[in-house]
Parts: C-alpha cells; sequence; structure tokens
C-alpha cells in the first residue's frame, strides 16, 4: 500500500505533519503539490490538503477536487480552516463521496492568531500527525488500542 499527500502551498506545514505522521505508520507515501497535477490511479489512500474559508477551498484544490476519477479511492482531507472554513471542509468531503470515494477521515486545523490569519500552532501540527498515523493504520487494518489495566494484573480472572 502506498500513499499520496497532496497539498497546496498555503499547507505544506501541515502536509508535512501529515507525512510524518505516515512515516510513524509505516506506510510508504509521496508528498506533491497540488500545483503538479499529479495521477492518483497509482496510490491506495490520498491525503488532500488545503486551505478553506469562506469563499470555499483554494483554486488549486478544487481544481483537484473536481478532476480526478475518485470512485473507489479512499480519500482523507485536512484543511487549514478559518471560522468559516468548516463548512467548505463537509462540502467537499460530501461532494468525494457522491462521485464514489471512500472518505477515510477529515481534519480542520486552526490557524493561531487574530481571526486565525497567524501560523499553525504546534498542536494543529500534532493533531496533523496523529491523523496521519490514524489514518493510514485505519486503512491497513491496524487497531491500536490503549492497555488495559486488568492486563497489566497477573492471573486477573473475570
Amino acid at each position: 500500500m502506498k500513499a499520496l499527500v497532496i497539498f497546496e502551498k498555503t499547507v505544506a506545514r501541515a502536509a508535512e505533519a501529515v507525512a510524518q505522521g505516515l512515516k510513524e505508520a509505516g506506510m510508504e507515501f509521496d508528498s506533491v503539490d497540488a500545483s503538479a497535477a499529479p495521477a492518483t490511479e497509482a496510490y491506495s489512500l490520498v491525503f488532500i490538503g488545503a486551505s478553506a474559508g469562506m469563499t470555499g477551498v483554494g483554486k488549486e484544490a478544487a481544481a483537484l477536487l473536481g478532476k480526478n476519477n475518485w470512485a473507489g479511492k479512499s480519500v482523507a482531507l485536512f484543511f487549514v480552516v478559518d471560522s468559516f472554513g468548516k463548512k467548505a471542509l463537509e462540502s467537499a468531503a460530501v461532494g468525494l463521496a457522491a462521485r464514489g470515494a471512500f472518505v477515510k477521515g477529515t481534519i480542520g486545523l486552526r490557524r493561531g492568531g487574530f481571526l486565525g490569519l497567524g501560523a499553525l500552532l504546534e498542536i494543529e501540527l500534532a493533531r496533523a500527525q496523529a491523523f496521519g498515523e490514524r489514518t493510514a493504520n485505519s486503512v491497513r487494518g491496524i487497531r491500536v488500542r490503549k492497555a488495559q489495566e486488568k492486563a497489566r494484573i497477573r492471573f486477573y480472572k473475570k
């Protein structure tokens, strides 16, 4: 299995964090700028990163979402959103699902600063990394479970 991380230049730091999560999960991946218009046929999982606001998603991401054949493809969306961008994220996920894609997850990352105009906060980058790792594990059927206390106790019987 191989993953592809496609992103707009404005969300490059978030894309790096998602890619780091894929690396932690042990999944092979390629990371490409959306302006390169990559083909997605060779990949079992595609992450799409874009910025989203009141006017919707960026031009590069909108073109990418509209032109590729997403039928049967596993897709995950990570958007850097402002206070109005969450609706664009939901709309993109619904649109991809309507075109036959299997949307494996979405995450909206918020910028810091006044009105969300600053840089991505470290906590948001950590969330993006965890999103990449969790989604990769989910697609491969790997379940990571938290250890239970009773497993630590020797000779525990129910």
